[in-house]
């Protein structure tokens, strides 16, 4: 088997040529062709493999560097006690809870798959389990070849009609939605979730340090603890597909799991971002300005403004840098990005970005709209500046799956509704390290 950084490099050589063969089509406004389909979800699916083999790769890793180092357990059972494999990993990154426990935060490059158990039927391997011959099973009610689908539903079903899929399966999906997901490719962190609210504790303010002199007391800093609270809110997504393509497609696993893992990553993006303020969604960095600390706003102006320079992203990083941030990405509409990209000088030639816009992670997403109201104007847009690993996504670690031949008019038009349940929360841990650039208008015509 490879090492496991090569295995993560050849991982993120497919990711980045199916991220390559979106943002072509994004910027080209159309859907993508068949040769397109085929080679996005090839990489996206040999990505997954991958994914399933880094760990093992891991593990063959550390069982050989224990031996090399002596500990490993003798004949008799005894020696060395086997140290937490989260503790073992270089950079890991926790929060703790108001309870004072640590809770592991994934990096983009670190999978749910590798915290949750797995509970599957004569401990299977995940891979074993296809969502396509499971929705197949459901719809015929024919378990042929299909056994570890059919056992492992039986043990989550009857959740409101739907069935839960076991945290290790969910994982798949959920792993590939963050791939997919905008901000999670600009830094965003996640943690699983393993109950409806997850608590993180914070410091309302930065300690500081000060000098004293003999017998003289300290003034001390005004800092306080805090808390965050994520609470998990329900997302839902529909997948329709004809029954024939149910029953005879060899590809149906990669196509449901693509088409819900798509659905739920731009939403994600969408709600992560921009949200709703209260309610039971997400409220979203754009909403973040209550009570302090709020993220910070660049206002283009009553009625918006056209982007002629750089300085608005310039400002954006020197608010951050002021605020003790490091922003390390931008995200903006196509549109945004075109005009940038388009910035010449007066002989011509393009523009080159300051360092502070140019050391950015450049990230486009049509979940931005282009047709906000700022002022009298009714197109304009906006950016997101900020250091998004202190951005916290909470995910339960559990899907749900409903199969349905007969909602809406389904069973009319010999169709297979399927409706996937994902629960999650998102906010910023330090909302000042973060930046909404608003009232981006066109120019002129």
């Amino acid at each position: 088997m490879k090492k496991s950084m090569e295995l993560r490099q050849d991982r993120t050589a497919l990711l980045d040529r199916a991220r390559e063969i979106e943002r072509r089509v994004e910027t080209e406004k159309r859907e993508l062709t068949r040769d397109e389909r085929r080679e996005f979800d090839s990489a996206l699916s040999k990505a997954e493999i991958l994914q399933h083999e880094i760990p093992d790769a891991e593990d063959e890793e550390r069982a050989e560097h224990d031996r090399f180092e002596g500990r490993g357990s003798s004949g008799s059972g005894e020696g060395r006690p086997r140290v937490p494999r989260e503790s073992q990993q270089v950079g890991a990154e926790f929060a703790i809870t108001s309870k004072g426990e640590e809770i592991r935060l994934l990096k983009p490059s670190e999978s749910l798959r590798s915290v949750v158990p797995n509970t599957l039927p004569d401990n299977a391997r995940p891979e074993e389990f296809s969502i396509g011959r499971a929705i197949r099973g459901l719809v015929t009610c024919n378990w042929k070849n299909a056994d570890l689908e059919r056992r492992a539903l039986s043990e989550g079903s009857g959740i409101g009609g739907g069935y839960m899929l076991q945290p290790i399966l969910s994982a798949e999906v959920l792993d590939l939605a963050r791939n997919l997901s905008v901000v999670t490719r600009a830094g965003a962190r996640t943690a699983a979730m393993d109950g409806p609210e997850l608590v993180i504790a914070r410091l309302t303010g930065d300690a500081t340090a000060e000098w004293k002199s003999e017998n003289q007391a300290l003034t001390g800093s005004d800092v306080t603890f805090g808390q965050f609270v994520l609470r998990a809110r329900t997302l839902a997504c529909l997948v329709t597909a004809s029954l024939e393509l149910i029953e005879d497609a060899a590809n149906l696993d990669n196509i449901v799991r693509s088409s819900i893992a798509q659905a739920l990553g731009l939403e994600l993006d969408r709600a992560i971002l921009r949200g709703e303020p209260g309610g039971a969604r997400i409220t979203g960095l754009r909403n973040w300005t209550g009570d302090p600390p709020t993220i910070q706003i660049i206002d283009l102006g009553e009625n918006g403004a056209e982007l002629i320079t750089y300085d608005p992203f310039s400002e954006a990083v020197e608010k951050i840098l002021t605020a003790n941030g490091t922003p390390n990405a931008a995200i903006f509409a196509p549109r945004t990005y075109g005009v940038l990209d388009r910035f010449r000088t007066i002989d011509g030639q393009p523009l080159q970005p300051p360092a502070s816009f140019a050391g950015l992670t450049r990230l486009v997403s049509n979940q931005i709209p282009i047709n906000l109201t700022h002022g009298t104007a009714d197109d304009a847009s906006e950016a997101y500046v900020g250091d998004f690993s202190k951005l916290l996504v909470g995910m339960r670690t559990q899907l749900q799956i409903e199969v349905s031949r007969e909602a809406g008019d389904a069973f009319k038009k010999g169709q297979v509704l399927t409706r996937a349940y994902l629960r999650a929360d998102a906010l910023p841990v330090q909302p000042t390290h973060f930046v909404l650039i608003d009232g981006i208008i066109p120019a002129a015509a």
